[in-house]
């Protein structure tokens, strides 16, 4: 079977995606996925924080701590190891 080298240009073309808690401040960014169970996800989706919702990280409590997101005109804390489990792309602007 020869090598699809399509696959490989759609990879690196593709979106990156990294965890909430590696987005700096100011960061305008979209929920892409989560790598935790049904119950993280559930209690994202109440948070207001579903899969696509679209975020702006407006503050971080330490180098590793908590993320504070906008959401929706509120304000979310979002514990570090939450924030290491979501993945998020950057938005431009």
């Amino acid at each position: 079977m020869p090598f699809d080298r399509s696959a490989v240009r759609d990879r690196d073309t593709a979106p990156s995606s990294a965890s909430l808690a590696s987005a700096g401040v100011g960061a305008r960014v979209r929920i892409t996925g989560v790598s935790g169970g049904g119950g993280l996800q559930r209690r994202l989706t109440e948070l207001g924080l579903p899969r696509g919702a679209e975020l702006v990280v407006v503050g971080r409590m330490g180098r590793r701590g908590p993320v504070i997101v906008a959401a929706h005109g509120t304000r979310v804390v979002v514990g570090s190891d939450m924030a290491e489990a979501i993945a998020v792309s950057v938005l431009a602007g």
